[in-house]
């Protein structure tokens, strides 16, 4: 399989890899996770919050 990024999300990736210490292949197999677990809890009317130095956000994935 093969996959056609965009600059930015090709940015993302190279970073991730170097900061994590993972294969590009390991980071994309987690985001997709991710993305599907987030997916999977708006389905049933979940949401997707961080908290950051006391600061609640909601996260939106469009």
């Amino acid at each position: 399989m093969s996959v056609g990024l965009v600059a930015p999300a090709k940015t993302e990736l190279e970073w991730l890899a170097s900061h994590l210490g993972l294969s590009q292949v390991d980071v994309i197999n987690r985001a997709l996770q991710i993305y599907g677990y987030v997916e999977r809890q708006r389905a049933v009317g979940g949401e997707v919050l961080i908290r950051h130095n006391g600061e609640t956000e909601k996260i939106h994935i469009i």
